[in-house]
């Protein structure tokens, strides 16, 4: 049995510095086949081939760090109201807690749920098209359309009115930044005071909700609460905060990704005239991820491939390796169309798949099928600018000529 190579040497940099352009892809090809490797200062276990990323989300021994253990390595961190309404969401629990909270949320992200959403995304999408037209010829894509469309998708099926959309969308900006390891320490202090504010607000959002109901996921949530023992006040204010906070950063990224591959190869934007915008999407999800890793808790000691984790061990999964592992997928570093769907590890695995998956596509199909049609002279003005964080993965400036 094999134990994990001890590469903090090599892996160091790039968690001090937003990796540029392609730079992580090239350090993902460098270090897949040590893989599972291990950062010992930091009791970490990173997992980078698709095979055992798709298998390490199913394992039983892999959990969320939930409330109860986060207690044991971050002492203190309930004394923070909007960090603890983060961290006690259904996002961050295990077992029978998690598939009841789950339970209640997924059936606003049915499949026909999400089907009968796409006259309304469209409308958004459309609307956001004619704001950009009558501002001029110049805009910022990542500023004036993909942020926009998911924050007002999720923020109109929550019920975020939506004037309020665009004073939170700062906060949720800031607050995002304590889960990245380029920014997590700069940014626990602004992340804690924006945390503060969107629960100060999402707990006035439930009051209104309360006294006069909508159609909208708050009012279904807290008919749930008022008419069993389903859901808790703390877990009712939890779910809603999570939905709106974790709700449209990545599909943000993902939209921006996808802008910048249509805009740079002239190929794949002629498929999009002819139709293709689902296998677009698809590429866009599998070639640039919009979220890089994510981790579990080893609870008792664990195999991946020939590699024994020991308990306590924290194991990452390297989305953006796995999906560019040429195991899985043929050429992977090119941007193609029409190759065979190995199911993606961008959503994740098992009982954690992410639950917005759906809508993340529908938002994606609608944008990348219409962008062109709407502007059919639209070119990059500039150089697009990355964020710079590592594991939110996407455009803070994508500056365009719409003519």
């Amino acid at each position: 049995m094999r134990t994990p190579p001890d590469l903090t040497e090599r892996i160091g940099p790039m968690f001090a510095q937003r990796p540029t352009d392609d730079s992580a892809y090239e350090f993902y090809d460098a270090i897949r086949e040590q893989s599972p490797f291990a950062i010992p200062g930091l009791n970490m276990v990173c997992v980078g081939k698709y095979e055992h990323v798709a298998a390490g989300f199913r394992l039983p021994g892999l959990v969320k760090q939930d409330p109860e253990r986060r207690d044991r390595k971050h002492p203190g961190w309930r004394d923070r109201i909007g960090l603890a309404q983060f961290y006690q969401s259904l996002l961050w629990h295990n077992g029978d807690t998690h598939r009841r909270l789950r339970g209640l949320v997924n059936k606003a992200f049915t499949p026909k749920r999400v089907a009968d959403l796409s006259g309304g995304v469209t409308e958004i999408v459309t609307g956001l098209y004619r704001d950009m037209a009558a501002a001029g010829r110049e805009a910022d894509l990542a500023r004036d359309l993909c942020s926009r469309i998911p924050m007002h998708v999720i923020g109109n099926l929550v019920g975020v009115p939506t004037a309020d959309q665009f004073e939170l969308l700062p906060h949720v900006l800031d607050f995002l930044l304590v889960i990245d390891p380029v920014h997590a320490a700069e940014a626990t202090e602004r992340a804690v005071a924006s945390g503060q504010i969107l629960h100060d607000y999402f707990l006035d959002l439930v009051a209104r909700r309360r006294r006069s109901p909508q159609d909208d996921l708050a009012s279904a949530l807290i008919a749930v609460r008022d008419d069993s023992a389903a859901l808790s006040e703390a877990e009712l204010i939890q779910t809603v905060y999570l939905l709106f906070a974790a709700g449209f950063e990545t599909t943000s990224n993902m939209l921006g990704n996808g802008c910048v591959a249509l805009l740079t190869r002239p190929e794949a934007a002629e498929r999009l005239r002819q139709g293709h915008a689902r296998a677009f999407t698809e590429e866009v999800l599998r070639h640039d991820p919009p979220l890089h890793f994510v981790s579990r808790i080893a609870e008792e000691p664990v195999v991946i491939g020939d590699t024994r984790i020991e308990a306590g061990t924290e194991v990452v999964f390297l989305l953006g390796s796995a999906n560019r592992d040429p195991a899985a997928y043929n050429d992977p570093h090119a941007f193609v169309l029409d190759r065979s769907r190995t199911p993606l590890a961008s959503f994740g695995f098992g009982s954690h798949f992410c639950i917005g998956a759906g809508l993340a596509r529908l938002e994606g199909e609608i944008v990348f099928g219409t962008l062109l049609e709407h502007f059919p002279g639209i070119a990059l003005s500039g150089k697009p600018v990355r964020r710079k964080t590592f594991n939110m993965n996407g455009y803070e400036c994508v500056p365009v000529t719409l003519s």
